[in-house]
């Protein structure tokens, strides 16, 4: 199982609402519903958490670790995350709500298929992504184009020395 790359034990995001609701500001929905009902903490990073782990983290599976590596996968390609945030109740409710500008539109020269890839690990229902982590490494593998040893298909030796080659990445 992949964990949250950014892991960290948030305090209940229903208390970050109601002291939002008492200040004045307006309250938050759906996921702001779905965090006050379950009064339970999160665990993870709301700029990477899937939507149905801040609504009940207890009942979310595998899909939502397959949503925090595309939404870090994300971040990786284009250089910022999915989303802007003011604060975890802001950043839930975009990761339910809000499609992310496309890598592609931000990276015009990131590959569609990369692209996509992340636009589907990203999906907003559990059922939209991946259903595994297993079926992301073979749609990861297939798109570069190596099986069975990775890392020995990446790598290439110059001089001695192993170096990644750009060109499985960049497309070139």
């Amino acid at each position: 199982m992949v964990d949250d790359l950014g892991l960290e034990m948030t305090p209940s995001l229903a208390a970050t609402l109601e002291a939002r609701q008492k200040s004045g500001g307006e309250p938050r929905k759906p996921a702001a519903t779905g965090i006050a009902q379950s009064l339970r903490p999160a665990a993870g990073t709301p700029a990477y958490m899937a939507p149905e782990q801040a609504a009940d983290p207890v009942t979310s599976d595998g899909r939502a670790d397959i949503h925090a590596l595309g939404a870090t996968f994300y971040h990786l390609v284009t250089g910022r995350p999915p989303f802007p945030g003011e604060d975890a109740v802001d950043l839930i409710r975009k990761h339910q709500d809000e499609a992310p500008i496309p890598p592609g539109e931000l990276v015009p020269k990131l590959p569609r298929q990369i692209s996509d890839i992340i636009r589907t690990m990203m999906g907003k229902r559990p059922e939209e992504r991946y259903p595994n982590m297993a079926v992301v490494a073979d749609v990861l593998e297939g798109m570069l184009g190596v099986h069975g040893d990775p890392a020995a298909a990446l790598l290439e030796d110059a001089g001695g020395r192993n170096q990644i080659r750009g060109d499985v990445f960049l497309g070139a």
